[in-house]
């Protein structure tokens, strides 16, 4: 069974560039977030994270909406694969 996704009105947005920057942290009622760039870029998720262009990050496509599981309190850091963009989080529950 789904769950049903309900926005929180809560939004995000970085600049990615050549170096890791992060999100602010995550709302106490925000368990999941939707995340999409304007360029390629890499994504990681913690309480003090540093995205890298390795495997320690996760590859996000370029106007191509995520979805993911938080937890309250995580922040997410995003850094440019190759051009600087915009990444833009919203915040949700299920």
């Amino acid at each position: 069974m789904r769950g049903k996704l309900t926005p929180r009105n809560v939004f995000q947005k970085i600049d990615h560039t050549a170096t890791s920057a992060q999100s602010s942290a995550f709302n106490a009622k925000t368990s999941v977030i939707r995340v999409v760039c304007t360029t390629n870029a890499w994504v990681t998720f913690g309480t003090n994270p540093t995205a890298a262009k390795d495997s320690t990050s996760l590859f996000i496509a370029a106007n191509v909406p995520e979805v993911f599981g938080v937890t309250a309190g995580q922040k997410m850091a995003v850094i440019r694969d190759a051009s600087d963009g915009i990444t833009s989080i919203a915040e949700g529950a299920v």
